[in-house]
């Protein structure tokens, strides 16, 4: 089955899973005369374990595959497999940890390109995990971030269209979940009454997020923090640039 077909037959699965099966849901072993039929029959159990929600199974299958020396030409499309597995029992770290090493072990454009979209989406699914223990804290949004700037890198390499579009959207949550970590550390500084810094990230908040819809909601916050910190010596609407990585202390 060709890779766009392979997309399609799936459409009916979840966004998150849509993403890794766009980069290597049809990638398979290579045909050829040093592919025996145990490479061949263990990459069919393998297939068909994750075909039928065996997630664990699969992954268990293709790490066993990963471990015979016939496999080595590609190791790096394996691997992307199993971190697909990894990603659907909701082991995050391990899939994330899985597709950086397919990418490390890359032998093509393409199976980079492929690695680097389930770097991306494992590393969403895991600062999702981490927020559920830090609240937003730092170690979820260094995640968001990371995973943010390797999906735009990848969109914009990418030669196809319905992956570019799911990416964008992925790529929209994140900001919209950056966003909303940085309304609430703006919402804590007012809790503190430390308007300077709430009128800073007022400011930081409004540049760098105007494109959220998110907020739309959040304007009475963000007016609030603007009107608390306009008597704050030092403070100075410009001098959070548009797009600046900087912003108000943590």
């Amino acid at each position: 089955m060709a890779r766009a077909d392979c997309f399609r037959h799936r459409m009916g699965t979840a966004v998150p899973v849509l993403l890794v099966l766009a980069a290597a849901g049809c990638a398979g072993p290579a045909r050829g005369p040093d592919i025996d039929d145990t490479v061949r029959t263990g990459y069919a159990e393998a297939r068909a374990a994750f075909e039928s929600g065996r997630y664990d199974e699969a992954a268990r299958r293709y790490r066993a595959m990963l471990a015979m020396g016939q496999t080595r030409s590609f190791a790096g499309a394996l691997r992307i497999e199993r971190a697909h597995a990894l990603l659907r029992t909701g082991d995050y770290a391990g899939a994330l940890a899985e597709a950086e090493t397919a990418l490390v072990a890359a032998v093509s454009d393409e199976d980079a390109h492929h690695a680097q979209i389930v770097i991306g989406v494992a590393g969403h699914e895991a600062a999702k995990a981490a927020a559920a223990v830090d609240g937003g804290g730092g170690e979820t949004e260094g995640l968001l971030r990371d995973a943010y700037e390797t999906l735009r890198a990848t969109s914009a390499s990418s030669p196809e269209p319905e992956t570019i579009r799911l990416l964008t959207q992925r790529m929209r949550e994140i900001r919209r979940e950056l966003a909303m970590i940085e309304l609430g550390r703006l919402s804590a500084d007012l809790d503190r009454r430390d308007h300077e810094t709430a009128a800073r990230r007022a400011a930081y908040i409004e540049q760098e997020f105007s494109d959220v819809a998110v907020l739309e909601a959040a304007r009475p916050l963000l007016s609030k923090a603007r009107s608390d910190g306009s008597g704050s010596a030092g403070w100075d609407a410009g001098s959070v640039a548009p797009g600046s990585s900087e912003h108000p202390e943590r």
